[in-house]
C-alpha cells in the first residue's frame, strides 16, 4: 500500500460519521419546523374570512413534517 492512500480508509469513515450526524440534525431540524410551521398556521388562522385555507396549509405542512423527516434519515444512511 502506497503511502498516498494511507489514511484514505480512516479519513472516509470519519466523513461517513459526521454525515450521519449531519443527517440526523438535518431531519430532526426539518421535522421540528415544518410541525412548529403548520402548528402556528393553524393557530394563526383563527378568525379570519379564508380560515379553511390557512388551515389546510397548516396541515399540509404537519403532513410534510412527518414525510420530510423520515426521508432524510433514510437518505442519509442510518436505517439500512
Amino acid at each position: 500500500m502506497s503511502d498516498k492512500y494511507y489514511f484514505a480508509p480512516l479519513l472516509l469513515r470519519m466523513i461517513n460519521v459526521n454525515l450521519e450526524k449531519f443527517g440526523k440534525i438535518s431531519a430532526t431540524l426539518a421535522f421540528l419546523l415544518c410541525v412548529v410551521g403548520g402548528l402556528s398556521t393553524i393557530y394563526g388562522a383563527v378568525g379570519g374570512t379564508e380560515d379553511f385555507i390557512w388551515m389546510g396549509i397548516g396541515i399540509y405542512f404537519i403532513g410534510k413534517a412527518f414525510f420530510v423527516g423520515p426521508s432524510l434519515i433514510i437518505s442519509s444512511g442510518i436505517i439500512k
